[in-house]
């Protein structure tokens, strides 16, 4: 590697250890990634364990060539072992990146409930570690930190704010009686509802997912609400009701 930072498809990568650390790869990932530059554990088999290469490996095998070093293969071998991870390994590797991100405590992140039940739900929506902290931000914040400055992302497609705003209503309605309070009771309560409004399901949960967490991409709608608890939940589809209504008095929609 170059003693200098090196541009990728204007991304930087630097050739300092410390930096990948703190960039979010795992070392199981960069070990593999660099043991297959100028040497190949066999011709079909890109991923593989360190024991698995220290019994293949043979010095004989190493290529003369220089080597290149494919970044993107790199992102891609990281997601490869992120996705290995159990949930709790996952948790247990996120922990310092979203107490840094997110200006937390790590070692009572360590015991929030809410860390190994976040985990698995962005595992498949990850290549480093680093990526975790913007999909899971909002769950750590308070009811009232969840803003909307933008509050037509509120409204469902093909519907009007006024529409928008009673499907939030009919769903306060929902999770406030609910019960169990589980994924699978919660999209079939709002699937029924938006049936019976005859309205069409992806735009009756689309205000749900910015009323709850601010963006209009989270982690999955149900399990989301789960991690929050009824309590918090119901708070914050209130927050984006009432922001709702006042966009909506004041564009006269």
């Amino acid at each position: 590697m170059s003693k200098r930072k090196t541009v990728v498809d204007g991304r930087e990568f630097s050739p300092f250890v410390s930096d990948y650390i703190t960039g979010g790869y795992l070392p199981d990932a960069m070990f593999n990634f660099l043991t297959n530059m100028g040497w190949s554990f066999d011709a079909s088999q890109e991923v593989f364990s360190r024991d698995e290469a220290v019994a293949r490996f043979d010095v004989k095998d190493i290529s003369a060539k220089a080597s290149a070093l494919p970044f993107a293969k790199l992102d891609w071998l990281n997601g490869v072992y992120i996705r290995a991870l159990s949930p709790e390994q996952l948790a247990d590797a996120l922990a310092p990146y979203l107490a840094a991100a997110l200006g937390l405590d790590e070692a009572q992140l360590r015991q929030d409930p809410r860390l190994p039940a976040l985990a698995p739900l962005v595992q498949e929506r990850i290549k480093v570690l680093t990526e975790a902290a913007p999909l899971v931000d909002w769950a750590f914040k308070p009811a009232e930190a969840i803003t909307y400055p933008e509050p037509k992302l509120l409204i469902g497609k093909k519907l009007t704010a006024a529409q928008s705003a009673d499907v939030l209503a009919a769903g306060i309605d929902i999770l406030a009686h609910v019960a169990p309070f589980d994924t699978g009771t919660l999209e079939a309560d709002f699937r029924a509802r938006a049936e019976a409004m005859q309205i069409p399901v992806g735009s009756f949960f689309a205000p749900f997912r910015v009323a709850i967490t601010g963006k209009t991409v989270s982690p999955p709608l149900f399990e989301s609400m789960v991690v929050l608890g009824r309590t918090e939940t119901i708070k914050r589809v209130q927050n984006g009701l009432v922001a709702l209504r006042e966009y909506a008095a004041g564009s006269g929609d």
